[in-house]
């Protein structure tokens, strides 16, 4: 999987001292700070910058391990939602074949990118006997799960232990075992949270530590050594704070915190990083939350958000679109000229929704559209969509006409499905009127 890097613009947050030295890096920093202390005791001044440089390299360590244990995460989540869409299209191949190759290689790859992240996180996680164990027993839900969908599904021979349920429980079982896969992950991700805020607290204390050892050795010097390695030390722990606060931000499931950037050194490199990741992090979120809800061919929303629209409110008009000979198209064309003139009716529907409308590919060559506060327009709605498929459609094949049959219902939403299935009756009903038609339920 190639991982994109944010473009992030850097704003050094300058004073009209600390600009003096914002643009050095920290190995310059520290010589002049020792240059400093050593008029007056060299030997303290080495002490005092060691210790800084010890703590910078352990938190940059802690941050690469913890961020790159949430990017496996998310990986392992974009995992499991390609696998259930491989299984929505194998349980698609029962009406449409071409669906079933489609969705063996989904879930291959589903497959293939959660073993590969959960690889990597072993190895991040093999110091912590907590994510070790939530990683184990993912795993054996995990196992259990393909073991099930092997039998179930693909006709794979049983293990012995493996009693086979009766027809009735099928669905039942399966999500059953989807509870228990998302209750895993979510066992894995608190551990990977609680660790993360362990890991900001200890470097909390240790820079703490470190506080206090720099102030009580700096105490013996000069007046102006003393000063100059407080306002130094100070600029580092502002640095160091904003990242440890940044941290354990993230580890909290807040992604908005904004990392300052002090300097340019290598502490504001490490400010960066941190806000890259973060950055990352929340495109990984938005794009799985946006995939999981809408069609990757047109980007329409898909049946769950549709469903959702409708709950959401009182009375509708839903409109159920099937696309007449849509066959002989993918069969003389190609599928692409196909997928080319889906997307075209997609734009078409979408020219047909005002601000509050919901347009919804449903699967294949089936759209739905939903118009909120509009139930007495039904026969309105359905005879502007039509229209709007009027004019053909330019491909790389030429003009392709629209044909589709529409069925309309309007009224409460208190039962979707009872709505729905007015509308799909309605449909049927303008295909035997000769296609390419409109029909409203009463």
């Amino acid at each position: 999987m190639t991982r994109s890097t944010p473009r992030i613009e850097v704003t050094i947050e300058r004073g009209r001292f600390s600009g003096l030295l914002a643009d050095r890096s920290l190995r310059a920093k520290n010589m002049l700070c020792v240059l400093v202390v050593a008029a007056v005791a060299v030997g303290v001044g080495a002490l005092s910058i060691n210790r800084m440089a010890n703590l910078n390299d352990d938190l940059r360590q802690m941050k690469t391990a913890h961020v790159e244990s949430t990017e496996d995460l998310a990986v392992i989540r974009q995992g499991v939602a390609e696998d259930y869409r491989g299984l929505m299209l194998w349980w698609g191949s029962h009406f449409q074949t071409a669906y079933g190759p489609m969705g063996r290689a989904a879930i291959a790859s589903g497959d293939a990118m959660i073993d590969e992240a959960l690889g990597r996180y072993r190895v991040h996680a093999a110091t912590s006997p907590s994510r070790m164990q939530a990683v184990k027993e993912y795993t054996e839900v995990l196992t259990r799960y393909r073991v099930w969908r092997s039998v179930v599904e693909f006709g794979a021979e049983p293990p012995a232990e493996f009693t086979l349920p009766a027809r009735d429980q099928v669905a039942a079982t399966y999500m059953a075992m989807e509870t228990q896969m998302n209750q895993a992950l979510q066992q894995l991700q608190e551990a990977e949270r609680a660790d993360a805020e362990a890991m900001a607290v200890h470097a909390q204390r240790a820079y703490d530590r470190a506080r206090l050892l720099t102030g009580g050795a700096l105490g013996a010097g000069l007046l102006v050594a003393l000063l100059f390695a407080w306002w130094l030390g100070r600029r580092m722990r502002l640095q160091l704070g904003s990242v440890a606060a940044s941290l354990a931000a993230v580890a909290g499931g807040d992604l908005s915190r904004e990392t300052a950037v002090l300097s340019r050194d290598e502490l504001g490199a490490m400010a960066v990083a941190v806000n890259k990741a973060r950055h990352t992090i929340s495109e990984l979120q938005d794009r799985l939350r946006f995939d999981a809800t809408h069609d990757p061919l047109t980007g329409l929303a898909n049946r769950a958000l549709f469903d959702a629209r409708i709950r959401a409110t009182p009375e509708a008009t839903v409109l159920l679109i099937d696309l007449d000979d849509f066959k002989p198209v993918n069969d003389v064309h190609g599928h692409h000229v196909g997928d080319e003139l889906l997307r075209a009716v997609a734009d078409r529907l979408r020219g047909c929704v005002r601000e509050g409308g919901t347009v919804a590919r449903l699967g294949g060559d089936e759209f739905a559209v939903l118009f909120p506060q509009a139930a007495g327009r039904s026969a309105e709605l359905a005879a502007g969509v039509l229209e709007a498929f009027a004019a053909p459609v330019p491909t790389s094949a030429g003009l392709l006409p629209i044909r589709a049959s529409i069925g309309a219902a309007g009224g409460s939403t208190a039962d979707p499905a009872g709505l729905m299935r007015r509308a799909d009756e309605a449909m049927y009903e303008a295909k035997r009127n000769g296609k390419n038609a409109t029909a409203t339920a009463h």
